[in-house]
């Protein structure tokens, strides 16, 4: 096999695979300090300290470094107030004094034109008059406005790549994007926010020769290298209910929707698929994720979202937080060999914990383990009878235990098509039921899917967000809260 393994390239910048999870620098037992959000929001209530940037260090280091020491409100008005731009500073300052009821006012307008096109003159001025009412009344408010660009873009399969030569062009601009689509007569937020609606559900969609995304818990596990004979929780059409049955794909199971097949998620989010850095698909699978990260910039920076249903352990990478064995992805997304080892590991560690047993008898205690039920390490298996051993041996032509290599296959050598190694020389080394063997096992799985193996599409990525805005602004924000503004 080539020289290429997990642990040949590091994970991607500033995350690391193991330690406290994803939950920042001061982990899940921080509070929040109540005083220090308050002195926070008064600073941030001084529009000329804001506009004219002379905020005090602390304030930009201390969210940065320790965010759940912070209200979640008063660091989304920090970054809004500092990340985006004086322009957007200005602006964002200006609407929070605006009065919620003309905000209403001007939405509800915007949704009067939508129809205008089978309205009768009279009528189609009206709605007129009530958007440019509503409009000019907030300007009234304002010193100045922020420009905007209108971008006009077709709907239809083709709105991915039109998404991409549009941010292409557009991603260092300052200006907000507003996007119409040809042929209709609707503008204004709502129509906006539809186009990053469309966009998601394509970056959704099944494409063979651009694998975005590893298989999720709804999907079975059909791949060549899954040894383990798992039995997956039944699928679901996520995302066209019964009008959508579930279909086959290499890569994942999928569901058909307008004649196309779009991606099945489960409850833990969508996750990059690890390649090898030579894998052919490479550069197309980075330039979708540098699209994606300008993407999401764009709609965060302007006041929309993009529906994309993205895991917590995607934003704990882009954080650079320490990730572990627990954020492997669950069985049915691999054949479950990695989360079942990963439990014996934790069965394991509770005997070596033990108070009151000598080391002869934490040894055989250990060695019983293999011999147990094979729902130790899965659950969910439903086949024959088989010990954890058997379980675990049942698919390999010599009875035994995993090599080094990628269990699942996600990861292949370009050469050969073989599943790659963990380490130099992993296909001659086999798992053995031990503390070290499993440690050292999962820790190079862990780092090969979670580091890595994808640690080109996460640069990519953060690229795409810093052609936007600087992406360290986003460190501002655990995980899970990037997860809901994203």
């Amino acid at each position: 096999a080539g020289g290429w393994h997990a642990d040949g390239d590091g994970p991607p910048e500033g995350a690391r695979t193991r330690g406290g999870g994803a939950h920042g620098s001061m982990g899940a037992e921080a509070v929040v300090s109540t005083q220090l959000s308050r002195k926070l929001s008064a600073l941030l209530e001084d529009v000329l300290t804001v506009a004219s940037g002379c905020l005090p260090r602390w304030c930009h280091v201390l969210p940065t470094l320790a965010p759940e020491l912070f209200h979640t409100r008063a660091r989304e008005r920090l970054v809004k107030c500092g990340a985006f731009g004086i322009s957007h500073t200005i602006y964002f300052v200006q609407e929070q004094r605006v009065d919620p009821g003309l905000r209403r006012r001007l939405r509800e307008a915007e949704q009067g034109m939508a129809g205008v096109a089978e309205m009768t003159g009279e009528r189609a001025q009206r709605a007129y008059d009530r958007l440019m009412h509503a409009q000019e009344a907030i300007d009234r408010q304002r010193i100045g406005k922020l420009r905007s660009d209108i971008a006009r873009v077709q709907r239809g399969n083709d709105i991915l790549a039109q998404a991409e030569r549009l941010l292409e062009a557009h991603a260092r601009v300052t200006h907000r994007l507003e996007v119409q689509f040809v042929g209709e007569h609707g503008f204004g937020w709502g129509v906006t926010q539809g186009f990053y609606t469309a966009v998601a559900l394509e970056l959704q969609a099944v494409d063979e020769s651009v694998p975005l995304w590893r298989p999720t818990g709804l999907e079975p596990a059909a791949l060549e290298h899954s040894p383990s004979p798992t039995t997956p929780p039944a699928s679901s059409g996520a995302l066209g209910g019964e009008d959508s049955p579930a279909v086959d794909s290499p890569f994942a199971a999928a569901v058909l929707r307008q004649g196309r097949k779009y991606l099945q998620v489960g409850r833990e989010g969508l996750f990059p698929r690890a390649l090898h850095p030579d894998a052919p698909e490479m550069p197309a699978v980075c330039q979708r994720f540098l699209t994606l990260g300008r993407l999401m910039a764009k709609a965060f920076r302007d006041g929309f979202t993009v529906p994309l249903p993205l895991s917590e352990a995607f934003f704990a990478v882009l954080r650079g937080d320490d990730l572990d064995h627990r954020h492997l992805p669950p069985e049915a997304a691999t054949g479950g060999t990695a989360r079942g080892l990963a439990r014996l590991l934790h069965q394991i560690e509770e005997i070596q914990a033990a108070p009151g047993l000598s080391e002869p008898e934490r040894e055989s205690r250990v060695r019983a383990l293999s011999k147990q039920p094979c729902s130790l390490v899965a659950p969910a298996y439903t086949g024959a009878a088989l010990t954890v051993e058997e379980y675990m041996t049942v698919a390999d032509p010599d009875g035994l235990w995993p090599q080094f290599v990628d269990p699942a296959g996600f990861v292949l050598e370009p050469g050969t098509g073989e599943a790659v190694e963990l380490e130099e020389g992993g296909r001659n080394r086999r798992l053995e039921p031990t503390h070290a063997s499993l440690s050292a096992w999962l820790d190079q799985v862990t780092a090969l899917w979670l580091g890595s193996g994808v640690a080109l599409q996460m640069a990519a990525f953060r690229r795409g967000v810093e052609e936007v805005f600087p992406v360290q602004a986003l460190k501002r924000f655990t995980a899970k809260e990037l997860q809901t503004r994203l």
